[in-house]
């Protein structure tokens, strides 16, 4: 799997699919993703529900937690690649 910057417009476009009110709990983000897929590479895809699983608290007061897990979320691949984990 390549690095996941490609997602981070896929990613925008399916979480506003959702129609998502905060404050919201990660288990309901799961529950919401269903089977929708985000373009993470040229070539790869990611299941929604798997992006929401590697996030960070489990829940989000408002947008600006939720994008910070995002991100937090999004650069832990890079990260284990860096260091051969």
């Amino acid at each position: 799997m390549g690095f996941p910057n490609i997602g981070m417009h896929y990613f925008v476009k399916a979480f506003n699919q959702l129609d998502v009110r905060f404050p919201v709990t990660k288990q309901e983000l799961i529950d919401k993703a269903g089977d929708i897929q985000v373009k993470t590479w040229e070539d790869q895809y990611t299941p929604l529900k798997n992006i929401f699983e590697s996030m960070v608290p489990e829940e989000y007061p408002n947008g600006t937690a939720f994008m910070c897990a995002y991100t937090s979320a999004n650069l832990q691949m890079p990260k284990k690649m860096f260091l051969g984990e």
